[in-house]
């Protein structure tokens, strides 16, 4: 998606009822996009109608909300569904993919777009991506920031770090690289 110098892009996501967090992340591939986002009201800008905001400088814009958040519960009933209203400002000109992810959810990865994420001790982030054909070679990339991350995965052949199935990425501080020659759809 794009959005010009000063514009701005409107979306909604409605919560599941019962979600532990919701994260919302704005990674730009160039330019400048911020995040800003409010809980059950639609006339929401970047100047001061929002209830979170995330304008950094460069870089990712990211947003966590938690049900037990003041901003969340003064608007919406805890354990409902409820809308979040999300606006991408372009500070200047910028091209960026919006995620919106609850806990547990599985994250979409696009072809070529770094993900930054964090995942709590003894937890679990769950990633998917689209492969358009089947012999198409696919490269993963763990590089750790913090921690001692394993990758797993669930439709690899061939895999650099490890057996299949099985943590391909044990090593802290290292990065590791997750290489499917054809990549196969098994189940877990």
């Amino acid at each position: 998606m794009w959005v010009v110098a000063h514009g701005s892009l409107h979306y909604k996501f409605t919560t599941p009822a019962d979600f532990g967090s919701l994260e919302i992340t704005c990674m730009p591939s160039y330019g400048d996009p911020d995040l800003y986002v409010d809980v059950a009201t639609q006339n929401l800008d970047h100047s001061g109608q929002h209830s979170y905001r995330s304008n950094a400088q460069n870089g990712e814009d990211r947003v966590v909300i938690y049900p037990t958040d003041y901003q969340f519960y003064s608007k919406c009933n805890i354990g409902e569904p409820c809308d979040i209203y999300i606006n991408v400002y372009g500070y200047e000109s910028a091209s960026f993919t919006l995620i919106a992810a609850t806990d547990g959810a599985t994250r979409t990865i696009l072809d070529g777009v770094a993900y930054l994420d964090a995942v709590p001790a003894k937890e679990y982030a769950y990633y998917s991506m689209t492969v358009l054909k089947a012999s198409t070679p696919v490269t993963f990339t763990l590089s750790p920031q913090v921690g001692d991350p394993d990758m797993y995965d669930a439709v690899c052949a061939g895999c650099v770090c490890g057996l299949c199935g099985h943590p391909v990425s044990d090593v802290v501080w290292q990065v590791c690289v997750l290489h499917c020659d054809a990549p196969q759809l098994r189940g877990w």
